[in-house]
């Protein structure tokens, strides 16, 4: 079942500008958040999709899609499960 929200969700373009207005670059947002720059950087380019894994995290953090975010000893256990 899939749980609604009433957040509204951004574009990408809609996700840069934002992080323009807080004076944050893409480098640093992402250093901030414990995430890899060029994972948000291939996501916010439409390189990547925000699927799964740190995309995921990435695109949920960033306001792109609903989800949970999976920490990375729960995304590790289930690796080695």
């Amino acid at each position: 079942m899939v749980k609604k929200t009433s957040k509204q969700l951004l574009t990408p373009d809609e996700a840069r500008a934002k992080l323009d207005e807080q004076g944050l670059s893409i480098a640093r947002w992402a250093v901030q958040h414990g995430l890899n720059p060029n994972t948000v950087s291939d996501l916010l380019n439409g390189r990547k999709k925000g699927v799964r894994g740190e995309s995921h995290n990435a695109a949920v953090l960033l306001g792109l899609k609903h989800g949970k975010i999976a920490n990375r000893q729960q995304t590790a256990t289930a690796m080695n499960a």
